[in-house]
């Protein structure tokens, strides 16, 4: 990222603080990606996790620089990621792994209702999940490029059609407890 934050809005008389942001992936789709492509490292199905562990070590670099820190006391939010589609397709996994694998400070994840009820039901929701698993996400990849994998291709968002295309970038509104009916 080379504008992080906001920082052309951090001028004098900008405010900062009023621009929220996110970054989203969706780590089902890259796992349907790569499993249609049927190579025999797709069995393992630990790239997805593996991406978005990768994903949030870059978001720390983009977000620790003294530049990011003064525009952090200006009043600018830092963009969260946002885990996207974490719901389980593979019976042979467990139904909380996108969530219980990926737990990070600052993270939003997006899940069903199955899946909200699986992890308060009997997930293990660990502080973090992520910050201490960066060589091994690394060494998953590493694994794929030496298959040759286009890692690049594979992780490669693609292009958001009106479907899938995310909202405007604003908070939510507040979640409002649902009357039982």
């Amino acid at each position: 990222m080379r504008n992080p934050g906001g920082s052309s809005r951090a001028t004098p008389g900008a405010l900062v603080c009023d621009v929220p942001m996110r970054g989203w992936m969706r780590g089902s789709r890259i796992l349907t990606r790569a499993v249609a492509a049927n190579r025999p490292w797709t069995r393992a199905k630990t790239h997805p996790v593996a991406n978005a562990r990768l994903a949030y070590q870059h978001y720390e670099r983009v977000f620790s620089p003294p530049r990011w820190h003064a525009l952090r006391q200006a009043g600018a939010h830092p963009q969260r990621p946002l885990w996207a589609s974490t719901s389980v397709k593979d019976p042979a996994y467990p139904d909380t792994r996108y969530v219980t694998e990926l737990v990070a400070p600052g993270v939003v994840n997006t899940m069903p209702e199955a899946t909200l009820r699986a992890v308060a039901d009997h997930g293990r929701v660990p502080t973090d999940s992520v910050r201490a698993h960066y060589d091994d996400a690394q060494q998953v990849l590493d694994r794929l490029r030496a298959a040759d994998v286009d890692c690049d291709e594979l992780f490669a968002r693609p292009r958001p059609s009106p479907r899938t295309r995310p909202g405007p970038s604003r908070p939510p509104a507040p979640i409002r407890a649902r009357s039982p009916a």
